[in-house]
């Protein structure tokens, strides 16, 4: 998930770029995405500034893979203005908002990407006979569609599909890695319009 981070900067020195920029090695630790409003802002007054990172997280919000953005508020987001102002905007829009310490909780899911449980021995398995497997849930998919006369066998194959490239995935990736591999699909379907943005 991409995180914006919002927090207090105003008087405070070097505009509090340490904190954020601890804030967003934590998040990237936990496998999420996240950006800092000293990366973009460019103005030089504090309104112009804050039309900037409201924009930004608007863009977000429109352009990030629906439930794939956040809000992450740094210690002391009660007392900056700017910060309750991003908060109260993001929480208008539906964007979930919750402390640093909160989206790293347990730390280690790529951020939520992972649905299913790990399964048990993975080192005795192979990457043949996970792609084998995958293969094997993509038939029992397809025959659930044309075959089972009913939507919930479907599903219930379309999730076993997901379980297996999981595991394929905490096969061959660190969670990082995972993580990174994610922004490339992501980026590699926008290019093709899946999200709605054109080609």
């Amino acid at each position: 998930m991409l995180l914006y981070i919002a927090g207090p900067v105003t008087g405070i020195e070097k505009d509090n770029m340490p904190a954020f920029e601890e804030a967003a090695r934590k998040l990237r630790a936990a496998g999420h995405r996240a950006e800092i409003p000293h990366e973009f802002v460019t103005a030089g007054t504090w309104r112009g500034a804050m039309c900037q990172c409201i924009g930004r997280i608007a863009y977000r919000w429109a352009t990030e893979p629906e439930g794939d953005f956040g809000l992450a508020v740094l210690k002391g987001w009660e007392e900056s203005r700017g910060a309750k102002m991003e908060k109260a905007v993001a929480e208008a829009m539906g964007i979930p908002v919750k402390t640093v310490g909160e989206w790293t909780e347990g730390g280690k899911t790529v951020s939520g990407f992972y649905r299913f449980p790990a399964m048990a021995k993975l080192s005795e398995w192979d990457n043949a006979q996970q792609i084998e497997k995958i293969d094997e849930e993509a038939d029992e998919a397809r025959r659930a569609y044309y075959e089972s006369g009913s939507e919930i066998p479907y599903g219930v194959e379309l999730m076993d599909i997901i379980h297996a490239a999981e595991t394929a995935l905490r096969m061959n990736f660190n969670d990082n890695e995972v993580s990174h591999l994610h922004e490339l699909v992501i980026e590699k379907n926008k290019k093709r319009g899946y999200y709605g943005e054109p080609r």
